[in-house]
């Protein structure tokens, strides 16, 4: 019997040395990658000898399966006779926009991942027409950015500053629309910015920027961004359960904390949401704290029988906070 059980062990070793084998294999398949060496990058704009009297240029080329990332290199005039290495980083995309002064560049892309990396693109020649012309170009807008809420009535608004631009005319108004909303302040100014002194009430708004020159040029209006100012604080919530009298709370068991928001009176809706604090004791930092967008959250007890006290304070998307009702005790058992 003992030769018999020595070749059976022998084969369950095998059996096991295999088994161990091939799921250590499957388990590391996602931990391969992509070989990109052999792949290619695919340029789709700006393509070669690309004449461009907008300063703002998008580069933008065909993503490479496995990379992890892609390293954008810009000279100019050229990498062969390089006065200014515009660039030479990495980025998580394949679509960046660049503003470039007017000259003559070159750029090239590679594709990266952690083992491998694919050859440089061919090198793309560009150039940026130093015509004073503003008609083709267009203008990017920086602060406040698009669909902010604040609750701020003073704000520092500023934009892309032009090569070509003389002066730029700033146009605040007051609604949603650019076309039908009336406007505030319409006004030229020699700087990349502009901070209103007057306070704004609350509503919403929409600002955009045109540039000029003494050629005389223009551009067209950029794509306003809107500001939504709210300047009302979010009514003060009401506590419903758990409460002293709640049954069936035990120590790390969960339970379904209940409350409700009164109505937001406001001009502007901000979007809402409620911070959940639980205390040992009502005069104690909060032991925890949860964060919940709607009026009711299963929340787990703590693990220590004790009585305990709750409270809500509500925020909006501007940055207003309300008042805190009153605490609300209960007992876990």
């Amino acid at each position: 019997m003992q030769p018999f059980i020595f070749k059976t062990l022998k084969k369950m070793n095998k059996v096991i040395l295999l088994s161990i084998l091939s799921i250590y294999l499957f388990s590391c398949k996602d931990f391969f990658e992509e070989d990109l060496q052999k792949q290619e990058i695919k340029i789709i704009v700006p393509t070669n000898n690309t004449i461009s009297t907008n300063t703002n240029i998008t580069f933008d080329w065909e993503d490479i399966k496995g990379a992890i990332e892609y390293r954008i290199q810009v000279a100019s005039p050229s990498f062969n006779n390089s006065s200014l290495f515009y660039m030479d980083s990495t980025v998580d995309v394949s679509t960046l926009v660049l503003t470039l002064l007017p000259n003559e560049y070159q750029w090239r892309v590679r594709a990266e991942n952690n083992s491998s990396q694919t050859n440089y693109s061919d090198i793309m020649n560009l150039k940026i027409d130093s015509s004073y012309n503003l008609n083709s170009q267009s203008i990017l807008l920086y602060t406040p950015e698009d669909n902010l809420y604040s609750n701020q009535s003073t704000f520092n608004f500023t934009w892309q500053n032009l090569y070509s631009a003389d002066y730029y005319q700033f146009v605040l108004k007051n609604g949603t629309n650019w076309n039908t909303a009336s406007i505030i302040i319409d006004t030229l100014i020699t700087q990349a910015n502009f901070l209103n002194d007057s306070t704004l009430s609350e509503g919403h708004y929409v600002w955009s920027i045109k540039a000029h020159n003494n050629l005389p040029s223009y551009t067209n209006f950029a794509s306003e961004n809107t500001i939504h100012i709210d300047l009302t604080p979010p009514n003060t919530p009401n506590l419903n359960l758990p409460n002293a009298t709640t049954t069936n709370l035990f120590t790390d068991s969960t339970y379904l904390f209940d409350w409700s928001r009164a109505s937001n009176i406001g001009t502007v809706q901000s979007e809402l949401i409620d911070s959940l604090y639980i205390y040992s004791d009502t005069i104690q930092t909060p032991i925890f704290k949860y964060l919940s967008i709607q009026e009711d959250t299963l929340i787990k007890l703590p693990h220590t029988a004790g009585t305990y006290y709750w409270n809500i304070k509500t925020f909006d998307k501007a940055g207003n906070e309300s008042n805190m009702p009153y605490f609300k005790s209960f007992i876990v058992l």
